[in-house]
């Protein structure tokens, strides 16, 4: 009896330290002053940064929501100064990445007051803002 308690506790622990927590996706640094990202790769950036929000938001990680609409507003404000703009998104961006930035800011807002209807909304509108800022 006492061989098989040993033998379940002993299972018991190996699938307990098998579970981790999922990693966060690692966003590429921003440029450094003076350097400008492809149009392509800032797009990118912005859903790297949208998902991170909505991963931190599922597991009620609201500071990490807050860090994540921050580095969604730095790379908002990126956008209008990228390299390779398509042509079809050059004379609607600047509007794109303002409404981004303060959808960013809204989203960091509701993540410090632990606000989960409003941060879920805001971050519909950002998944689906950034999804139309897609190249082509």
């Amino acid at each position: 009896m006492t061989r098989t308690r040993i033998a379940g506790l002993a299972a018991l622990a190996l699938l307990a330290g098998c579970q981790t927590q999922p990693e966060q996706l690692r966003v590429p640094p921003a440029p450094l002053e003076g350097q400008t990202l492809t149009y392509r790769d800032t797009v990118t950036r912005a859903r790297m940064w949208a998902t991170n929000a909505v991963e931190a938001f599922y597991v009620d990680k609201w500071a990490e929501v807050e860090s994540s609409a921050n580095g969604l507003e730095e790379t908002a404000r990126f956008l209008p100064k990228s390299l390779d703009i398509p042509d079809s998104r050059r004379s609607t961006l600047e509007v794109q990445a303002t409404a981004l930035q303060q959808d960013a800011q809204d989203l960091r807002r509701f993540a410090r007051n632990n606000d989960e209807k409003k941060a879920n909304e805001t971050l519909q509108r950002i998944h689906q803002r950034v999804r139309d800022l897609r190249p082509e």
